[in-house]
């Protein structure tokens, strides 16, 4: 019969060996799938953090504070590129994917069409991020690589640009993504793309190869699923599993490979164990049957033995049970008696010496913690005295902000490896649960207890825990925090474990609030001395916006603001200007830079209104800011005051923070924003006294020069150069107006005119704009806002407010001085007075230029006059003559060509005597009385200003391409006594308008040529007839000396013809 038992245990045994070891072999490959979906997690954790950087960049490049020149845009790539992220570069492409930008330069990129790569025409078409799989980068690069892409979207959510980043897989900080793994010294571990290309490997030469199992792996990566089998290794004769598991982040999966041998060895190993003793059991058992006689007698003298050594105290040593007959059973009944005994013992032994662990730790906890104030201090003198009584494989203190429902997990250890604090939302988790319910949590087995409890929190661990203990920091019945100890095996923790625990935390909670209220005072004592500094600095300036801007700078730098702005009230007390803003935004001429007062429905009017400061540390719920840009900016806090100086408004200061503001601070910015009420007032004061000196001293100069000056010219370029250094307006121009045309004509300019001249001035008088209504009306004209006055006519865009003044003589309007500034509200009173002051000293020194100009002008022409008589007298025949007055009169007009008609009285027909420069080809053409503009002259007696030659109505067609060249000139007639002597015609090749001067000085020497050409033709009549005479003579003297009648008449004819000019 023990013989059959044996039989059947052994067979038994053998069933449950095998049965065990295929569930040890499904338990094994399942951890290795684990393994590999928990490294997937791990680096799909990466990647969402790269992604993320990427998106919060691509947010900034959105903002609308960016610059035109694309510097903002670089320093956020110049930022992006500096986090090490990505290796190679970082890329700002258009929405058609054309890169626009890259850091570092790589010239050759710019403009480079990238729509064909799969990635960026995903990123194109879905707008969502996308990671690539290996590829191969345009030229000059030529590298493969891999690319992380983020769409950039604007307010609307369209799609405006992407922004991307490129990185070696060979790099130090890609591959740092496996290397920092802790693994089996025999395990490896393969990123592998979509394609199964190997893109970080923790053997470095598989990197950029084709994975050794992708033929049997292409279809798991493909269909995105997890799985385990075993593949051919190297070696052919070797096999190896491998686990792999996809990536949610991007198109890849990870591999974890190990020889089959290693990975079953324990199995292999069990098997072998298994056979031993079954051999070995079944020698027993025959050992046994053969012994089972013996055993009747050795239970009794073994029963009665270990009674003697309990009754001497010693309840150490068991008793053996064997057999089921009834000594065996008395013995049996005998060892349960001793081993309750021993329980009850070392029960009472175990709460003795865990109540002494109790009190030893809280003594110790409680020296320590009395240490130091210092919180970061604290909590790792807590970290170090609660592990060192409690066990904790992962251990966390995290701070709880209940304004914001966020934890900041300011202690964090995984398994001895200290992990960066963090910040992270509150969440439904067991800490959750911890927080809200204000009282400890434990859970043995997370296994059996899951289904009953919210998920884990893992804090950024690889694996969720099996034990977890968390106990709240309360004190003063508020919640401060949270201590939490994990375990990664089930029953770690029990109940003493708990009440230890709270008992710790107790004390870490009075020691943090004590801390807090130290940090609170240091805070408060910081920002006293900080803003007590600016104070004094803004005291020291008499600036207005140095001022200004010193105060929102120190609201920025040293209070944490996102931004500061500062706006004054305008010289009528109903608008608020801007005059600083530093941090996010920086600009001062936005949509906020003119406020009105009454008008204003949102938080500047409310404050300058009501003049009480407006607070809150919930800007993304309150209806006086925009919900959708606070939460794209991160903004949560907003303080805003009214600056008063004697119950007087000067203006308003405000600050957005993406913190909440603490109390300490608003202790101390209330006090502040008086001192800075006192500065503001003070550098205002001074400011008027220096403008009001500045524009007198001015007014004194000018009138000075205008006194001494007899070049219009210089003195109104003086004046609007003096005017743009002593007032600082960003535009200043000084016109003239010429009645007779009708024009405006722009004489000086300063600022900006100075480096981007105007090109509609000179321009007619229109009565549209501001100069051209002072030309009109001769009134001053005074705006601070040009956005507000139908008149003004916008040309600069930056220009706000505007002053111009007109020059009069009596009521006859010379001129204007106009300014313009970039600042509303720009102007008062005193800056007209100045401005009328100076344009009454330009009009006393116009009249005398005038007058100077005037007589340098007769001068002149008397001179040129002398000049052209000296010219004339030197010539002995009008053939000699009209080139050389031509010539010199041309000179003298500084013109081109011309062309001298002389009238034929015989014929009455203009004949062209003399012709100079493109006119030449008219020499010795004869032109009708009514064929061009020299017959139009001569029928009307006046000079005739002419714009082009050809096209002008007088010209006759077929003189038209002969004077296609004349772009302008004047045409005057030569008279004598009224009697028509010819035409004289100056012209330019370039568009030309001659001036009424010119045109008079060519009429006085036109009237001078006409009297030589007169002279001259009556002494050429006058030697005609002598001529005549003369060959009469010598006729008659011959005709009486022969009496050949042939000889008497060749001598006539010979005579006739001499006298004729006639040739042989």
């Amino acid at each position: 019969m023990s013989s059959l038992g044996v039989v059947v245990v052994l067979g038994v045994f053998g069933v449950l060996s095998v049965r065990a070891l295929e569930q040890s072999t499904e338990r094994f490959l399942s951890e290795r799938l684990l393994l590999a979906q928990q490294i997937a997690d791990h680096i799909d954790h990466h990647l969402e953090s790269t992604l993320t950087v990427l998106e919060e960049a691509a947010d900034t490049v959105a903002s609308p504070v960016q610059r035109a020149d694309g510097e903002a845009e670089r320093a956020v790539l110049e930022e992006l590129f500096r986090t090490e992220l990505f290796s190679c570069h970082v890329f700002l492409a258009d929405r058609q994917g054309k890169v626009l930008l890259t850091v570092p330069d790589i010239p050759g990129l710019i403009g480079v069409d990238l729509s064909d790569q799969e990635h960026v025409a995903r990123a194109l078409k879905e707008g969502r991020p996308q990671v690539s799989n290996l590829f191969r980068c345009p030229r000059p690069l030529n590298s493969l690589d891999i690319a992380f892409v983020v769409p950039v979207k604007d307010r609307d959510g369209d799609l405006i640009a992407l922004l991307g980043g490129v990185t070696d897989p060979r790099s130090q900080s890609f591959s740092n993504i496996v290397d920092t793994l802790s693994l089996e010294e025999d395990l490896h571990v393969e990123i592998l793309d979509g394609n199964g290309m190997v893109l970080a490997s923790t053997a470095y030469e598989h990197v950029l190869m084709e994975s050794l199992h992708r033929d049997s792996l292409l279809p798991l990566i493909e269909s995105r699923q997890a799985g385990i089998g075993t593949y051919p290794g190297a070696d052919e004769r070797d096999r190896e599993v491998v686990a792999i598991a996809p990536l949610e982040e991007a198109p890849w999966s990870v591999t974890v490979e190990q020889p089959e041998a290693e990975v079953l060895a324990p199995i292999f190993s069990l098997r072998r164990t298994l056979v031993f003793v079954g051999l070995f059991a079944l020698l027993a058992a025959v050992i046994l049957i053969g012994l089972n006689i013996y055993t009747w007698i050795t239970p009794l003298r073994e029963l009665q033995e270990a009674t003697r050594r309990i009754a001497a105290g010693d309840l150490s040593t068991p008793l053996v049970v064997s057999g089921r007959d009834e000594v065996a059973r008395l013995a049996g009944d005998f060892e349960s008696m001793r081993r309750q005994l021993v329980n009850r013992r070392e029960i009472l032994e175990t709460e003795v010496a865990e109540r002494t662990r109790h009190l030893s730790a809280l003594n110790q906890m409680a020296r320590s913690l009395s240490t130091t104030l210092d919180q970061d201090e604290l909590l790792e003198i807590a970290y170090r005295e609660i592990t060192a009584v409690l066990s904790a494989d992962a251990f966390f203190i995290a701070l709880y902000d209940e304004e914001n429902k966020e934890l900041d997990f300011r202690i964090r250890v995984d398994e001895g490896e200290r992990k960066p604090p963090r910040r992270c939302p509150l969440g439904e988790g067991l800490i959750a649960r911890v927080i809200s319910g204000r009282k400890p949590l434990l859970v043995r087995d997370w296994e059996d207890e899951s289904e009953h409890l919210p998920p884990i929190d893992l804090c950024g661990l690889i694996r969720p825990p099996s034990s977890w203990l968390g106990v709240p920091i309360i004190v003063d019945e508020r919640v401060l925090g949270v201590v939490v100890a994990q375990a990664y095996r089930p029953n770690v923790y029990g109940e003493d474990d708990q009440v230890l625990l709270c008992t710790l935390v107790d004390q870490v909670g009075l020691a943090l609030r004590n801390t807090m209220r130290y940090a609170r005072e240091q805070k408060l004592a910081r920002y006293l001395r900080s803003l007590n500094h600016a104070i004094a600095r803004a005291s020291a300036g008499l600036d207005v916006d140095t001022v200004a801007r010193t105060v929102t700078e120190t609201l920025v730098e040293e209070c944490g603001a996102a931004f500061a702005r500062l706006w004054l009230t305008d010289q009528t007390g109903e608008y608020l200007l801007l005059r600083a803003s530093s941090g996010l935004y920086t600009r001062l001429n936005g949509s906020r830079a003119r406020v009105s007062i009454a008008e204003y429905p949102y938080k500047l009017g409310l404050i300058a209104r009501q003049r009480k400061p407006l607070i809150t540390n919930r800007v993304q719920q309150e209806p006086y800011f925009d919900r959708e840009w606070a939460q794209s900016q991160g903004l949560v806090a907003f303080a805003g005051y009214p600056i008063l100086v004697e119950e007087k408004l000067l203006g308003v200061v405000a600050l957005f923070s993406r913190s909440p503001l603490d109390e300490e601070m608003l202790d101390v910015l209330g006090a502040f924003v008086n001192q800075v009420g006192i500065a503001l007032a003070n550098a205002r004061l001074f400011e008027e006294t220096q403008h009001r000196a500045r524009q007198l001293s001015l007014v004194g100069e000018i009138a000075r020069r205008a006194v001494a000056s007899f070049d219009p010219d210089e003195l109104l370029w003086e004046t609007a150069r003096a005017i743009h250094t002593a007032f600082g307006y960003h535009d200043v121009v000084i016109f003239l107006v010429d009645h007779e045309r009708h024009q405006l004509i722009r004489k000086a300019w300063a600022g900006k005119y100075r480096r981007e001249p105007v090109a509609d001035l000179p321009k007619p008088i229109e009565e549209v704009g501001i100069l051209d209504w002072v030309a009109v009306h001769g009134e001053t004209v005074l705006l601070n806002d040009v956005h507000q006055d139908e008149r003004y006519v916008p040309f600069w865009k930056e220009t706000e407010s505007e002053l111009c003044v007109p020059i009069k003589d009596g009521d006859t309007v010379l001129g204007g001085i106009n300014v313009e500034s970039e600042v509303r509200e720009a102007f008062d009173q005193s800056d007209v007075q100045a401005l009328e002051t100076l344009a009454d000293n330009l009009v006393v020194a116009l009249r005398n230029a005038h007058l100077y100009q005037e007589t340098q002008r007769r001068l002149r022409e008397l001179s040129t006059l002398f000049e052209i008589s000296g010219t004339l007298r030197g010539a002995a025949t009008v053939t000699e003559m009209l080139p050389l007055v031509l010539e010199k009169t041309i000179e003298v007009l500084h013109a081109d060509t011309g062309v001298f008609f002389r009238w034929n009285t015989v014929e009455e027909r203009f004949v062209v005597q003399a012709a100079h420069g493109c006119l030449k080809s008219l020499l010795g053409v004869s032109i009708g009385a009514s064929e061009g503009v020299c017959g139009h002259v001569a029928k009307s007696g006046s000079p005739y200003v002419f714009a082009s030659l050809a096209e002008d109505s007088h010209t006759a067609e077929w003189l038209r391409p002969l004077v296609r060249d004349v772009q302008g000139g004047v045409c005057v007639p030569l008279m004598v006594r009224k009697h028509l002597v010819g035409a004289l015609l100056i012209g330019n090749e370039s568009p030309r308008s001659f001036s009424a001067d010119e045109v008079h000085l060519l009429n006085a020497i036109a009237n001078m040529a006409a009297s030589a050409i007169h002279r001259a033709g009556l002494f050429e009549q006058l030697e005609h007839r002598v001529h005549e005479l003369d060959s009469l003579f010598e006729m008659s003297r011959v005709v009486t000396a022969t009496l050949r009648t042939e000889d008497v008449l060749t001598l006539v004819v010979r005579s006739a013809r001499r006298a004729l000019n006639a040739e042989g």
